[in-house]
């Protein structure tokens, strides 16, 4: 029960209205062309764009779906902006048609060639700008770029705590949201306060079709737009000019391999793939043979180190990529890991200095307390290079740290190099693996980079052999958390450090038939892929898929049925050792990267197998 005393009511009228102060409900939106359409020139090697169509990014639909979802459920406006070209009104247009009640278009020249950074610097501006906002939705990521950094980035340049990769909206009151995160190994329903930003994942919920009344309303409806000069901006701050990172060079993607196609019945079909699934085969990307000279104490290349109860495979495969690229420049390597009362196998670890940042505000993982602190570190230490895993931590945090540092950052590369300067050349692949980017950033520091797991193999031994040197800096946390962890879950099944991936496509058929890979999955001890079509057909969970918007593999052996083979696919199995692939369509682009090759339907193959290693388990 509520007491008031005393005859002055301001201060009651002033509590009632707080409690109804509608919501201010903000979606980042981009039109993105449909990378499913993109291919590549056979002749000129060039992309081909003509009659490929443009589309809200599929995250986005997410994202915008949950905003007018909350806004039906508990009032408020759905404010949509997106930064583009005049053309990407259209993407607005239709944003206004499921649900939106007001959009905003921000255009101008001077924005043209910004990059992640300067994106959310822009976007950020924009919010402030319409007054600011409660809640603010994100896609995970963008299928043109997948960077998933803009969302981090514009929680960092506002100030407010982001929670990433929500599948589920649990509850809302007044101040408060409770939201489920998935994570590494599994998921964590999360209380914060508001503002906040979120960023959606495909199982949020499923985006509403536009009705003609719905699209006639749209047709009528005012999109506004904000220029340069509205927001403040010189044109020096935005656009390539503002921009940390350049992109140097782009090649095109070509997948060739001189394929083996397999005869003959079903059962020696099955016989003849359960044989391959016996050789084994050595994978290496990088030649770790490397010799350091004399170090430059003045040269650090840094690792943002993740825990997972243990230090990740993910970290130590970064410390390994740190080690090469030490060895080039004579240079230090470090490792920083956060959290409370850590207890870690220290001397194994293969650096030159571990620190440890170990306080009980870092207890939870809070990317923008985490961000506070080791940028703290990283301004005393001042190291050439940062490197971080492309994990759901990874994602979230680097970005941040980027703002924060006021310095570029590439995500998901899957080549790190250093040119005779020095400068980290960082490759990655865009337009949903049709090409590989070449980024810099030559003018500032430090230089940053995100790296998919999988792509680099672990170090056996760190060059010079000496044990680290152990250090606890003291640094500042002003602030805590907002968060609070109700739950952690984890998978059920979770995924099995295996040398053999069983994935699956559309090609399957149904989500009956797709159960039957899980059982051969299980029944081999093998990892379970999927396509995205799979994925989003609902036959699986998105953490199981493979590609340039889900994870990066490299088992020994990679046996894939019904997958079609889009590049987007091919970017995230690539680097597998023995590739086998079923197929009914011979034209399948899979086939391309496969070292061994079935045309035929998949489902009687799969049914034969499982009886197969049933009998004679691998």
């Amino acid at each position: 029960m509520l007491y008031w005393q005393g005859n002055d009511f301001s201060g009651l009228f002033c509590y009632y209205s707080s409690m109804f102060t509608p919501l201010r409900l903000f979606v980042c939106l981009k039109q993105v062309p449909d990378t499913a359409e993109i291919s590549i020139d056979p002749v000129t090697g060039s992309l081909k764009r003509e009659g490929v169509d443009s589309i809200i990014s599929p995250f986005d639909m997410h994202a915008l779906e949950e905003a007018v979802r909350i806004r039906e459920e508990h009032g408020g406006t759905v404010t949509v902006i997106s930064m583009g070209p005049p053309q990407a009104a259209d993407a607005l247009a239709e944003a206004i048609a499921r649900g939106a009640d007001n959009a905003y278009l921000i255009t101008d020249r001077a924005f043209a060639g910004s990059d992640t950074w300067c994106t959310s610097l822009i976007l950020s501006r924009a919010i402030e700008h319409l007054g600011g906002a409660d809640l603010i939705f994100c896609g995970k990521q963008a299928i043109d770029g997948d960077t998933a950094q803009v969302g981090p980035g514009i929680a960092e340049h506002l100030g407010i705590p982001q929670i990433d990769s929500v599948n589920r909206v649990v509850a809302l009151g007044k101040d408060k949201i409770t939201v489920q995160s998935l994570c590494g190994n599994g998921s964590d329903t999360i209380q914060s306060g508001l503002p906040l930003l979120i960023t959606a994942v495909k199982e949020l919920n499923t985006p509403r079709q536009a009705s003609l009344a719905d699209w006639s309303r749209a047709l009528v409806s005012e999109i506004r737009t904000l220029d340069a000069a509205t927001l403040g901006f010189e044109t020096s701050q935005v656009g390539l000019s503002g921009s940390p990172t350049r992109v140097r060079s782009i090649r095109t993607v070509a997948y060739s391999k001189k394929t083996v196609f397999l005869t003959g019945n079903t059962e020696e079909i099955c016989r003849q793939i359960l044989d391959l699934l016996k050789i084994k085969k050595t994978i290496s990307k990088i030649d770790y043979n490397v010799q350091r000279c004399a170090v430059n104490d003045a040269r650090l290349i840094l690792v943002i180190g993740e825990l997972d109860a243990e230090i990740t495979a993910l970290t130590r495969e970064l410390l390994s990529i740190a080690a090469v690229l030490a060895a080039q420049r004579c240079a230090r390597v470090g490792v920083i890991f956060c959290g409370h009362q850590l207890n870690l196998p220290l001397n194994e670890i293969q650096a030159d200095s571990v620190y440890l940042l170990d306080d009980q505000k870092l207890s939870i993982f809070d990317a923008r307390v985490h961000c506070s602190a080791i940028a703290q570190l990283c301004k005393s230490l001042q190291p050439e290079i940062i490197l971080g895993g492309a994990s759901f931590q990874g994602r979230a945090l680097l970005p941040r740290i980027s703002v924060k540092l006021r310095t570029g950052l590439t995500a998901d590369c899957t080549e790190l190099d250093l040119d005779e300067k020095g400068l980290l050349l960082q490759i990655r692949p865009a337009l949903g693996g049709n090409i590989l980017a070449t980024i810099t950033c030559e003018r500032h520091k430090p230089q940053m980079a995100t790296v998919r797991a999988g792509v680099f193999k672990q170090v056996n031994h760190f060059p010079g052999g000496c044990k680290p040197e152990i250090l606890t800096p003291a640094v500042l946390i002003e602030e805590e958390s907002g968060f609070r962890i109700i739950r952690h879950e984890s998978y059920s099944c979770p995924e099995k450090d295996s040398g053999l991936m069983i994935s699956g496509g559309i090609g399957i058929g149904s989500r009956e038939a797709f159960s039957g890979l899980k059982k051969l999955a299980e029944i081999t001890g093998a990892s379970l892929g999927a396509s995205r079509a799979a994925v989003d057909a609902g036959w699986i969970e998105y953490r199981h898929q493979v590609g340039q918007t889900g994870k990066t593999v490299q088992p020994e052996h990679y046996l894939s049925f019904g997958i079609s083979g889009a590049v987007q696919h091919l970017v995230g199995m690539q680097s597998a050792g023995i590739v086998i692939s079923i197929n009914k369509d011979p034209a399948a682009p899979i086939f391309s990267i496969s070292d061994y090759a079935v045309v035929a339907d998949c489902f009687p193959i799969m049914e034969i197998m499982l009886k197969m290693v049933a009998a004679e388990k691998l």
